[in-house]
């Protein structure tokens, strides 16, 4: 009976701090860069931004992003894009599926070849 009166009494702390621990496991796993996954650009050059990270073959440290809204394909240090992620100026939004991706990884390539920087020849 004591416990079913302080699950009652505290259900709504218990939620709260399940909810936390969720989210702080959700930042962790995420912590990392994805491929196939849509990101939100919160500072820096790109605020406001969404991005998508493309795999790439043989690029070294760099990683390949396609900017949405304008359209550009650019290459990036991954280390500065796992910083933006480690401290929240990027967060992830959604992981697309495979159909998507690889349409947008034709554009992302498109892009880059017509801008002269395709790294993966």
């Amino acid at each position: 009976m004591k416990i079913i009166n302080y699950f009652s009494k505290n259900f709504s702390k218990i939620c709260f701090n399940l909810k936390m621990c969720i989210c702080l496991l959700f930042v962790k796993y995420h912590s990392k860069l994805r491929y196939r996954y849509v990101y939100l650009v919160y500072k820096g050059e790109l605020a406001g931004g969404t991005i998508l990270y493309v795999k790439e073959e043989d690029i070294g440290e760099t990683a390949a992003i396609l900017v949405f809204s304008p359209t550009e394909s650019i290459y990036i240090n991954k280390k500065e894009i796992e910083d933006f992620l480690a401290n929240g100026d990027m967060r992830p939004a959604k992981k697309l599926p495979k159909k998507i991706y690889n349409a947008c990884r034709e554009q992302f390539i498109y892009k880059a070849k017509k801008a002269g920087k395709y790294a993966n020849r």
